[in-house]
This record gives structure tokens, sequence and C-alpha cells, in this order.
């Protein structure tokens, strides 16, 4: 009888990870995506995965640049320029934020600053009191930067909340 209930433990927590995936799997992929959303993916594309823009601003008259906010998906913010993504950010105020989308190492949104840094080491600069600046955490390859942000509206130093994520193309002539 244990060896029975035991298998509908067990079978029940397989098909609740099925249903209801964990969320620290992943929707932020440092360097290459935030919310399934690319660098360099088309508009199209961006549709397809996060469906039509609840809000979209235009850039400066004649330019390409776009600007779409998804408040659904962790004021997901997505920025395209010629019609391909740019730029992915999402962000929050803490206490408001939905903090399901994290990286396999477990950062995402309301992480304090002091966890970004031990899951990225070497990619984060101190806080700066004179300044009263919070520590920031980023880092770059050839095309692209990650970054992790903190305002120091809502917490000081090391255990201040991340507030806002971002990735960047950059390198683009």
């Amino acid at each position: 009888m244990p060896g029975k209930l035991l298998f509908v433990l067990v079978a029940t927590a397989l098909a609740a990870l099925v249903v209801c995936p964990l969320a620290a799997a992943g929707p932020i992929v440092p360097g290459v995506s935030i919310d399934g959303v690319r660098l360099g993916q088309s508009a199209a594309a961006v549709r397809r995965i996060l469906g039509p823009p609840p809000g979209t601003q235009q850039g400066p008259p004649g330019s390409q640049v776009v600007r779409w906010d998804y408040t659904a998906h962790n004021s997901l913010t997505v920025l395209l320029d010629h019609g391909r993504v740019t730029s992915v950010f999402v962000s929050t105020i803490p206490g408001r934020g939905k903090v399901l989308d994290r990286t396999t190492k477990g950062i995402g949104l309301l992480s304090r600053m002091s966890a970004v840094a031990k899951a990225y080491p070497g990619h984060c600069q101190p806080p700066q009191p004179a300044f009263k600046a919070p520590p920031g955490c980023s880092w770059q390859t050839a095309t692209a930067r990650m970054t992790f942000q903190a305002s120091g509206r809502y917490g000081s130093g090391w255990n201040a909340p991340v507030e806002t994520i971002q990735l960047q193309l950059i390198g683009r002539g």
C-alpha cells in the first residue's frame, strides 16, 4: 500500500509540472531572450509569441523605431528598428510585480542584487554612495548586452531588488 501511495504522489507531482511548468526553467536567457523574444527577431515573430501589442509608440519622425509595451507580461517592452527586435526588457515596482520570469540560475525581477552578483560573478559594480547609485550588473558579448538594474528607491546597496532586466542588441553599424 505505501508503494501505491508513493506512485500516486509522484504521478500527481509530475502531472502538475506538465500543466504548470516551473517558472525557474528560465524565460530569461541572458544574452539571448526574455519571454521568448530574441534579439534580431522579426515583428511578426514577436506577435506570434506575445500577440498584438496593447501599447505602441512610434519613434522620432523619419525613424523606423517602434516601442511595443506588453503590460500583461511583467511590463515587457520590445523595441524594434526596421521591423527587428533591438532591445527587450521587463520592469516592475516591488510589491506589484510578477516574479515568474527567471534565468536558469533563479534570477529575475525582485531578486536581490546580491543574488545577481553571486549567480553571475565578475559582472557587478558595487554601490556608489557618493552618487546615491545602487549596484549594477551587466556584461556583453560581441552582439548583446545584458543588464540587471535597481533604482535604489526600494532598498540600498546589495539588498536592493532588481527592478529592470534588459537585453540589448549592440554592434550594429
